[in-house]
């Protein structure tokens, strides 16, 4: 059976091919071959059929869950027959985490106190230095591993460990809508090129004995550039052994909630500038085909009617797989679409009292509060989107987070400055054109 590496490796190879195959072509200014074309459809797949890539990722999880499983049944024969043993007889691969009374509860956002402690001691021996906390990661098979970095290497630089970034991830997934609804692409280089159909084959109706006209399936490129984002943090010196676990939990908690609030900061509000990492989101990439705007007179939130949402419904194409799903920040809901339900009338108390699901006219809604609230919406403002947002873009990641720490800077103030970093890049890819919608249509209030 093949290891989670190797089937990694094999992963690697496909998405490196997919990319030489449609390089190739734009160095030798030519279209795809059509060999080309059908080994790019067997690797990434076409319409609903998953390709080998999406073949790869399911093999990629079953065998993740297999090792899970796999250690669960060693820990437990461990236990039974009595192989865990503390203190100096124990070999690093065999130390059992033993909590102090302080940390037994369990902190938020880890799936276990052993796991938020874990980090903890990560925190203490990488960020603070602590010698009795580096020797308990060395005790129990955490590495303390410096990050690289190709213009110089800077001190206090640190791969954070798997329990940490699983948990990064999963809060910024939680939290941050475009990740989550997004389509997320890993990135083999800091730049990456991606196949996407511009065209597909005309249908003509020569007459007898005429020559047919002859069409093309048509492909351009989808360009990642990975940059690096970063969060900064100041915490104090003071801490003992029983804070370690709330040290976790807090530093974990605030990189992903920063990283989580810039990601959907420049998806959907990116405008090109650095305020954005150059990013340019739905606001700005979207053109007019793809942006339904209201009535006249309905120039804010009090003012929008249920025509303006059912108009930008009917704008939006039935691609093959569209999953729409409206997006708006939850004052918005609650004060225009919610109020539009309220108005149509067979409320009860019993349902008043339970509320309304997060759904409206039949499809999901998704808050997002980097979205412009009530408060913010005038004329002329995109107050909602409607589509799907996995077919208008991608997002490339390029590396997970790395932790940097400096206390000269802070010195005085027996201060410690905590830093993390990602790389990664947004495209919104497809917006439409001057006519006709895309994947996703912006809902604007009206001028006037």
């Amino acid at each position: 059976m093949k290891t989670v590496l190797m089937l990694q490796g094999e992963r690697n190879n496909l998405v490196a091919e997919a990319q030489a195959i449609t390089e190739l072509a734009v160095i030798e200014a030519r279209e795809l071959a059509k060999d080309e074309t059908a080994r790019l459809d067997e690797i990434l797949g076409v319409g609903e059929s998953p390709g080998l890539i999406a073949a790869k990722d399911v093999e990629i999880v079953r065998a993740q869950k297999l090792d899970v499983l796999a250690k669960q049944n060693i820990d437990a024969r461990a236990v039974a027959n009595n192989l865990f043993k503390t203190g100096d007889e124990a070999s690093p691969a065999e130390k059992k985490i033993i909590l102090p009374a302080t940390a037994k509860r369990k902190v938020k956002h880890f799936a276990s106190a052993e796991d938020a402690y874990s980090v903890g001691q990560f925190v203490m021996a990488s960020m603070f230095g602590s010698a009795k906390a580096r020797e308990w990661c060395s005790e129990h098979g955490m590495a303390i591993k410096a990050a690289h970095s190709t213009f110089d290497n800077e001190k206090g630089g640190y791969l954070v460990p798997e329990i940490m970034e699983t948990t990064i991830i999963r809060l910024v997934e939680e939290r941050g809508v475009f990740r989550s609804r997004g389509f997320v692409y890993p990135m083999g280089s800091d730049a990456v090129t991606i196949p996407r159909r511009a065209s597909g084959f005309t249908v003509y109706y020569p007459g007898e004995g005429e020559v047919i006209t002859q069409s093309d399936l048509r492909l351009n490129q989808i360009k990642l550039m990975a940059k690096k984002a970063a969060v900064m943090c100041v915490i104090s010196t003071e801490l003992d052994e029983d804070a370690v676990s709330s040290l976790a939990s807090l530093i974990t908690e605030e990189i992903a909630y920063a990283f989580a609030n810039a990601e959907d900061m420049e998806g959907f509000n990116g405008d090109g500038t650095s305020a954005f990492g150059g990013t340019i989101g739905l606001k700005s990439a979207l053109l007019a085909g793809s942006i339904s705007t209201a009535v006249a007179g309905n120039v804010n939130v009090g003012t929008i009617d249920l025509m303006d949402f059912r108009s930008a419904i009917g704008k939006l194409p039935r691609f093959n797989g569209i999953s729409p799903v409206f997006y708006m920040h939850s004052t918005v809901y609650h004060e225009a679409a919610a109020r539009l339900m309220d108005a149509a009338g067979g409320n009860t108390s019993v349902n008043i009292a339970g509320g309304v699901a997060e759904q409206f006219l039949g499809y999901p809604v998704q808050f997002v509060q980097t979205m412009p609230s009530v408060s913010e919406i005038g004329v002329s403002t995109n107050y909602a989107y409607f589509g799907d947002l996995g077919m208008a873009s991608t997002m490339g990641t390029r590396r997970g987070v790395t932790i940097a720490t400096d206390s000269s800077v802070l010195f005085m103030s027996d201060q410690i400055a905590i830093r993390g970093t990602a790389r990664y890049d947004i495209n919104i890819h497809e917006r439409g054109t001057a006519t006709t919608a895309g994947p996703i249509v912006a809902l604007r209030t009206a001028a006037t």
